[in-house]
């Protein structure tokens, strides 16, 4: 099943039951959820959390909800690393 896009934190929160249900979901008290509701942004530490809450739901919503740039939901901006991969691996790195 394809997952519902949720485009406000406003309708994020509806669309998971209310603050209350929000909250318990994310961990977090129905304070720091109003929060976010009424700055219409979740910082952006919880996006990772949040995606994987969010997809057990069968819901998706956009990076900018936590502050990220529309430009990361394209893949845009995103740079080549300027060390090379060799120079990684002589450190631990990328092996």
């Amino acid at each position: 099943m394809a997952q519902e896009p949720v485009l406000t934190v406003s309708d994020l929160i509806s669309r998971l039951g209310g603050l209350a249900q929000a909250a318990k979901l994310f961990g977090v008290s129905m304070q720091t959820v109003g929060n976010w509701r009424i700055r219409e942004r979740i910082p952006s530490r919880f996006y990772f959390t949040h995606v994987a809450v969010l997809s057990e739901c069968e819901l998706s919503a956009p990076p900018k909800l936590w502050g990220f740039s529309n430009d990361m939901e394209n893949g845009a901006g995103a740079t080549e690393c300027p060390v090379p991969v060799a120079a990684h691996a002589a450190h631990g790195g990328a092996r």
